[in-house]
């Protein structure tokens, strides 16, 4: 494709347009010229529709010391074998002007630079000066991905335009002119509309917000799944050293690592998570070597009591864990049972009427016939149907997994000790208050009771904490939406301002009626807010003057709310409404007149 350029300040005699680089996803000739204006050679070899803006710089003119040329056909016309360039290259830009919207970073850029440095920015700066923006409009177009919004079969948006306040109509005209000249805006025919809302900025100016909230409803969002950081490296255990680590320390692990002793510091009472385990026989032979004279057993069994205790108070010991078999082959873990010893929890489940006939019956292996199991609970029974996972290992009772050898047995809970479990593996700082299914297998790893999952769902439901903080996943019944007056009497806002300092007529309230529409206020003063004396008010002070509105929205006090207020507002036929639980701003601009004629 062959286009007509312009060059500015041309050499006087011919000149080679060099093409600039990394300007456009073109291919640009080198082209030797004469005169203000010279014809390009451009291929677009991407596929992709190109656009170029007008005024855009695609090259520099370089001038040309001698052409070496052995034949002239005619006189525009040249077998050209070499030209010879002056010394440097197109890159040297130091008798080139700098153009004004790069000055002020220029002269904020140089301060702390050297000369040779201050050279090569002011080469850097004109080479790329397409790249910076102009002024605020200046947005620059990007024509190699062609966006589309993908909203399916769902019905045009259409919303209807905010009105504009009279103090903003002659700037939102001026700044819808600006986008129009620049660009950045185009005159539109499209069945979708979103209405758009000026606002102004800190620096003074104004810029458009647009509502699309109603078009991102309908449109199919885009997966870009993000990696999981277990995906690229898992090793690291909390506590560990990372050089040990056999990814000897990697971005991950280093990152982890800061983080948790971060945690650790901050939250000094926390247990670590760290799987760092010491055999029984590792504790013996320590105590031992504590005792080098010899002493007796119960001597070295006060000795090994004695270290287990002070490893209970230590964040960093290794500490017994109670809710699993005490054997040999088993290690010592960290738990918050570590309280409770195996004859502790043994003494409870003996207590607990649902398991006592299950120790009994797996210790004296005895088999109960159908009459005895109907005369049980149906706790007993339900647990009854796990036969022979059920074991009994130094006096405790634990469900033990079938062909999951690498699984611990998990306990089975008395019913004093599930208010516990569910408090440490929810509430606690190490639980962090999760969900409904996260602690409900939090709590199956290690435990198991007779309606275990209706326990936990309940205890997470009934949490204080996570009512309070947790925003529900649940849609309420219907979206809260924007009442727009249309005229004035059409909507009435009620409120109550006070109390105040008693007048000398004994008034300490006031009661504050709005038209929405129209902006217009009446107050009438009370000496209390009792509902009798809001509605005489309202009557007399608005009904008798404007007469009846369509509809009153208020809040919900009772006032308000109650029978007497009702009943009213249904004699005169007039529509009564209320705000929403914890949606205070739905008063409109009543809250804020009540702000302001507060202050």
């Amino acid at each position: 494709m062959l286009i007509t350029v312009e060059v500015k300040s041309p050499p006087e005699n011919h000149y080679v347009i060099v093409p600039k680089r990394n300007s456009l996803p073109l291919l640009i000739s080198n082209v030797m010229g004469t005169g203000p204006k010279c014809i390009l050679n451009i291929v677009n070899d991407t596929g992709l529709h190109v656009k170029i803006k007008k005024g855009s710089c695609l090259g520099y003119a370089e001038p040309v010391d001698e052409i070496l040329d052995d034949n002239l056909s005619t006189k525009d016309t040249y077998s050209i074998k070499q030209v010879h360039l002056p010394p440097g290259n197109f890159f040297d830009q130091k008798d080139k002007p700098l153009p004004d919207h790069l000055q002020d970073l220029y002269d904020r850029s140089i301060t702390n630079l050297k000369d040779d440095q201050i050279s090569t920015l002011r080469s850097l700066l004109i080479e790329f000066e397409d790249v910076f923006s102009k002024h605020d409009l200046d947005l620059g177009c990007l024509t190699a991905v062609k966006h589309r919004i993908d909203t399916k079969d769902s019905p045009p948006v259409k919303h209807r335009m905010r009105r504009t306040p009279l103090g903003f109509q002659d700037v939102e005209q001026e700044y819808l002119t600006k986008l129009l000249a620049a660009g950045v805006i185009q005159p539109s025919t499209s069945e979708w509309s979103s209405a758009p809302v000026l606002v102004r900025k800190r620096d003074g100016s104004v810029r458009w917000c647009v509502d699309y909230r109603a078009l991102n409803d309908r449109t199919v969002k885009d997966c870009f799944p993000l990696p999981i950081i277990e995906d690229y490296c898992d090793c690291y255990n909390a506590g560990a050293d990372v050089e040990n680590l056999p990814c000897k320390g990697c971005q991950y692990c280093q990152r982890a690592h800061t983080q948790w002793s971060r945690f650790l510091n901050d939250v000094d009472d926390v247990i670590p998570l760290a799987k760092r385990q010491v055999s029984p026989l590792e504790v013996k032979i320590v105590s031992v070597e504590e005792n080098p004279n010899n002493q007796s057993d119960e001597s070295v069994t006060s000795s090994i009591q004695g270290l287990q205790a002070s490893s209970f108070n230590s964040a960093d010991s290794i500490d017994h864990d109670m809710t699993q078999p005490n054997t040999e082959e088993d290690t010592i873990h960290i738990n918050w049972m570590q309280s409770y010893s195996p004859q502790q929890l043994r003494q409870l489940q003996l207590q607990d009427p649902d398991l006592f006939p299950l120790i009994e019956w797996i210790e004296s292996q005895y088999d109960p016939s159908d009459a005895e199991l109907r005369l049980q609970s149906p706790a007993t029974r339900a647990l009854r149907l796990l036969g022979s996972c059920l074991k009994v290992i130094d006096g405790v009772l634990y469900y033990k997994w079938i062909n999951q050898s690498e699984r611990k047995p998990c306990l089975v809970v008395p019913s004093s000790l599930k208010s516990d479990v569910l408090l440490h593996c929810h509430d606690s700082k190490v639980a962090g208050h999760l969900g409904q299914q996260k602690t409900l297998d939090r709590v199956k790893q290690s435990f198991l009771w007779y309606h275990l999952h209706s326990d936990c769902i309940n205890y997470v439901k009934s949490c204080h904490i996570c009512n309070q903080n947790k925003k529900a996943h649940i849609n309420p019944r219907a979206a809260l939406s924007k009442f727009h007056a249309g005229c004035p009497m059409e909507r009435i806002h009620l409120d109550i301002l006070g109390p105040f300092n008693t007048s000398e007529s004994g008034n300490r309230y006031v009661l504050m009626m709005i038209d929405q529409f129209s902006k217009w206020i009446e107050m009438a003063a009370l000496p209390e807010q009792s509902a009798l004396l809001i509605a005489q008010k309202f009557v007399v002070h608005f009904i008798v003057t404007f007469g009846c509105p369509l509809e009153v929205h208020t809040d919900q006090g009772r006032n308000f709310d109650g029978n007497l207020f009702k009943a009213l507002c249904e004699i005169l036929e007039i529509a009564k409404t209320r705000t929403t639980p914890y949606h205070l701003h739905q008063m409109g601009r009543s809250r804020d007149i009540t702000q302001l004629c507060c202050k």
